[in-house]
């Protein structure tokens, strides 16, 4: 081979290593991208179509046209003819980081044995989902009572849902989302791991307040 054949080999063996190494790099990147990040919002949406199922026809049997607060997987383990109703699927229900407790209230209707998802959840693709707990005001978003032991677990006008990464950066994942009962998604970095979870939605306007990342809140995947 001559000298100049060799200086093509070499480049060509240079440039497949820069490629593999970008390769290498990038994956993971595109992985929490394409199946975490950009799977959030639609996650988010089914909740949102969940919850409007639900409000029509009242699973919970408390006779409020009322949305469902408590929790996420109660939207699939709430039981109708005693199968789950499965408003939204098993593996978004899993990912529900603060899910009910087995029997907490009482002989309601919902699918037990669900501890072991309460004490470790799974995320799905990266990302944890949970109930917001407080409104734009301040206030209780679980206000209407269920079930034998009266548990506050509804709403007749209001509804919120977070979603977050289950390790703020690890593979690339930094955003929040957030929805509510207008079915508007917004979006913002969290800024660290501890202050990834926000359970109070973020002002009448979310675009005027900043997240705990120090950035606005943005509408995205709508």
């Amino acid at each position: 081979m001559n000298k100049k054949g060799i200086v093509i080999l070499l480049l060509t063996i240079m440039l497949l290593i820069i490629t593999a190494a970008i390769i290498v790099i990038i994956t993971p990147r595109r992985h929490c991208i394409i199946a975490g990040e950009l799977t959030v919002p639609g996650m988010l949406k089914s909740i949102y179509a969940a919850e409007a199922t639900w409000r029509q026809v009242d699973p919970e049997n408390n006779g409020l046209n009322d949305y469902w607060t408590y929790d996420i997987s109660g939207l699939y383990r709430i039981l109708r003819r005693n199968e789950p109703a499965a408003f939204i699927t098993l593996y978004l229900a899993e990912a529900d980081y603060k899910p009910a407790f087995d029997a907490v209230f009482g002989n309601y209707p919902i699918l037990e044995n669900w501890a072991q998802a309460a004490i470790k959840p799974k995320p799905l693709y990266g990302y944890y989902y949970q109930a917001m707990l407080f409104d734009e005001e301040g206030n209780l978003y679980n206000q209407n009572q269920v079930g034998d032991n009266k548990i506050k677990a509804a709403n007749s006008s209001k509804f919120a849902f977070t979603a977050y990464p289950e390790k703020y950066g690890t593979p690339y994942c930094y955003s929040i989302f957030i929805i509510n009962e207008k079915g508007i998604i917004y979006a913002t970095d969290c800024g660290s791991d501890d202050a990834k979870i926000v359970l109070k939605w973020p002002g009448k306007d979310p675009t005027t307040v900043k997240g705990p990342g120090g950035k606005y809140w943005m509408p995205t995947g709508n």
